[in-house]
């Protein structure tokens, strides 16, 4: 993730949705906010589904991405905004109230990912994420 490369890319886009899975587990949403562009709607839709969750004093556990097959990368002509494709099979989850008490599952499936991100800096900064659930 170090460098502004393909590997970089993809290194960014799995590293993003570890944060997402964070901001779910725990509340803390400040890493996924200081990746993502304040463009990023999806960025911006699971950051305040995250917060929302929280403030009732629930959490969610598991849902994390199993990442399959390789992943298409291309750059956009004369940027430096790396876009793409990834699939993923997502574990189902489970949803906790502040007692620890289970409330609710979070559905698994699988998912392409097209995400676009941009290398500056040496930062990578998350542009966009569409995520399309297989089978809808």
């Amino acid at each position: 993730m170090k460098e502004g490369d393909r590997d970089g890319a993809i290194a960014a886009a799995h590293y993003f949705m570890d944060l997402v899975t964070f901001a779910y587990e725990t509340g803390n949403t400040s890493p996924a906010e200081e990746m993502s562009d304040d463009s990023c709607t999806f960025c911006r839709s699971v950051i305040d589904e995250a917060s929302a969750i929280h403030a009732r004093g629930e959490y969610r556990v598991g849902a994390d991405p199993e990442w399959l097959g390789e992943p298409t990368h291309s750059i956009r002509p004369g940027s430096s905004v790396h876009e793409l494709q990834l699939k993923a099979r997502q574990k189902p989850g489970i949803r906790y109230d502040s007692a620890g008490d289970e409330i609710g599952h979070v559905s698994g499936g699988e998912f392409t990912l097209l995400f676009a991100v941009l290398w500056h800096e040496n930062i990578w900064t998350v542009l966009g994420i569409r995520a399309d659930k297989h089978g809808e």
